[in-house]
């Protein structure tokens, strides 16, 4: 069965949610660079929200690229789908964006980003001054050793 992918595309974008669902499942079966790049730089949210989801699948240097500068998008779903997709991708990567991400300003964020922090070793004396300071950790060694941080 052959798929207009564009088509596809152009649904999707439009607000179309059965098309939106559609072009999720051909990226899940087929991830493919070009079809990244078109969801991460997309004006719904919902599509990058998506494309993060199955990052790790296609670690592309340009589609790590376009991921990564969703890291200031203005949607705190994306941002936090972001740091979810760090915790997967490999610990040598992205760790700029893990250290931003420890900072945002929503909670689910940071704390989405202190497990992406925990699995690289680099940034753990930054993660632990980072819980020493945010009040939603309380800056309490229980709630840093809670995190899993051995500070």
């Amino acid at each position: 069965m052959s798929i207009d992918l564009d088509a596809l595309i152009d649904q999707a974008f439009s607000g179309d949610d059965a098309m939106a669902d559609a072009l999720l499942n051909h990226l899940r079966a087929s991830p493919d660079a070009a079809l990244f790049l078109k969801l991460l730089g997309s004006e719904r949210a919902s599509l990058r929200h998506a494309a993060l989801q199955y990052l790790e699948h296609c670690p592309h240097p340009d589609v790590l690229l376009a991921a990564a500068k969703l890291v200031n998008d203005p949607e705190e779903e994306v941002r936090e789908a972001l740091a979810e997709a760090l915790q997967k991708l490999s610990a040598w990567q992205a760790g700029d964006l893990v250290e931003r991400l420890l900072t945002d300003q929503a909670p689910g964020v940071r704390c989405a980003a202190v497990l992406a922090a925990l699995r690289r070793p680099a940034l753990h004396n930054f993660l632990c001054k980072c819980l020493e300071t945010d009040e939603y950790w309380g800056g309490s060694a229980t709630d840093r050793q809670g995190a899993g941080c051995l500070c």
